[in-house]
């Protein structure tokens, strides 16, 4: 293939990512604008969705805010329906929270980003969808490939006694 032609190719292929990512992105903000939450609680939903956080504590530390600052949004997400809070078995201090159905809503539509695509991708021919895999599993392939020579020179480096790992070394 000439340079060109892959050029020109390339160059088609992000113009159609742009287009799907911005397809994608306007229903997750669709979303999004229809909700009526702070960036902040919906971070706190999608973190007791997610499993990342079970209490008010936990959810302190990840987002590095104070338990008072939580405390608020938590009950007010309560209130709306979206996290619900338990006492612990073990220490009636502490209260565990847990995602409802309406909180688990805004995480999957927020963060489903596969099940979206694949609305999509069902509706391909099967030409089409078998050449999206093709395609797929020789991008997939050549990042692996990429990936392995760049960890290749990180390690040669620092057995070199080169750049650390951290630093951003030419490859």
């Amino acid at each position: 293939m000439s340079r060109r032609k892959a050029a020109d190719l390339i160059a088609s292929l992000h113009e159609s990512q742009a287009a799907i990512a911005q397809a994608l992105d306007q229903r997750k903000m669709d979303v999004f604008l229809s909700v009526d939450l702070s960036i902040q609680q919906i971070r706190m939903v999608i973190l007791v969705a997610s499993g990342q956080a079970s209490t008010g504590g936990e959810l302190a530390r990840i987002l590095g805010i104070t338990a008072p600052t939580v405390s608020t949004a938590v009950d007010r997400l309560v209130e709306a329906g979206y996290l619900a809070r338990d006492d612990s078995a073990e220490d009636r201090r502490i209260k565990h929270l847990t995602v409802t159905t309406k909180g688990q809503g805004i995480h999957d539509q927020l963060l489903g980003l596969r099940e979206k695509a694949d609305e999509f991708i069902a509706e391909l021919e099967i030409d089409d969808l078998e050449a999206l895999e093709r395609g797929t599993v020789a991008l997939r392939r050549a990042i692996e490939r990429h990936r392995g020579i760049a960890e290749g020179f990180i390690e040669a480096d620092s057995r070199d006694g080169g750049p650390p790992a951290s630093s951003n070394h030419p490859t």
